[in-house]
């Protein structure tokens, strides 16, 4: 990215790139995460993808001697905490964009740290399609560097 001569300017635009890049990379690795639970001793195992949907389900043949209305309980049981499971590697994923300097606030100009003229001056990228290039056209056809 080339420098705007502005410090401040500079440190929040790397800021937004960094913040970016995370973002994709974290995307990625949601796309791929999995949760697993189990019940009934281990009998019943479920995996489920990142939206809760399952995707597997191994029945031992010992289980079986559960009873409809056990074994149901089970499959209950083993998907619930798989999906606990997901929505936990979920957020530990997610905890970094959520926390501090985060994306949400820098493209809304809720910005700690910065000044209050220049937030003031940053537009709303929320709904933008390419947050850090919308937001260096706006800096440099609205501030001389």
């Amino acid at each position: 990215m080339e420098s705007t001569g502005n410090p401040e300017i500079d440190r929040y635009m790397k800021v937004i790139q960094e913040q970016l890049q995370h973002a994709t990379d974290v995307q990625s690795q949601l796309a791929d995460l999995t949760g697993e639970g189990t019940a009934a001793d281990e009998q019943v195992r479920a995996t489920v993808g990142p939206t809760g949907n399952l995707m597997s389900l191994t029945i031992e043949s010992k289980a079986m001697r559960l009873g409809a209305e056990a074994l149901t309980e089970a499959i209950i049981e083993a998907t619930r905490l798989a999906t606990a499971n997901a929505m936990e590697k979920i957020n530990e994923l997610t905890e970094p964009l959520l926390a501090g300097e985060n994306l949400a606030q820098m493209m809304t100009g809720n910005l700690p740290g910065v000044s209050a003229d220049m937030r003031s001056a940053v537009p709303d990228l929320s709904q933008s399609g390419d947050p850090l290039q919308d937001a260096l056209k706006y800096l440099k056809s609205n501030y001389r560097f």
